[in-house]
């Protein structure tokens, strides 16, 4: 049997395996673009730690949407020197 771990999920009490992600909590919600553990954003794929509160943070929220184009600037960055290595990438106006 796994360890067991209890985290604050949207302020409730929740036994969780140790070594479970956010996107083993909110995986099923498509809106949750990364959590808050214990007042910090983190990404979703990275293990709670035990103790800690847990809350999704959806794309309909100010953080959520920032996070989701900082991803998706990383994304074009990508694509435009795949297309074209010699790209000089800038950052900011």
């Amino acid at each position: 049997m796994s360890e067991q771990i209890t985290l604050t999920v949207d302020g409730e009490p929740t036994q969780v395996a140790a070594g479970t992600t956010g996107t083993d909590l909110f995986g099923s919600r498509r809106e949750v673009v990364v959590v808050r553990v214990d007042g910090e954003l983190r990404d979703l794929h990275l293990p709670l730690p035990a103790g800690a509160s847990v809350e999704p943070v959806t794309i309909d929220s100010p953080e959520g949407l920032e996070v989701l184009r900082h991803s998706a600037a990383h994304v074009l960055a990508q694509a435009v020197q795949e297309v074209d290595p010699d790209a000089k990438l800038g950052i900011g106006p």
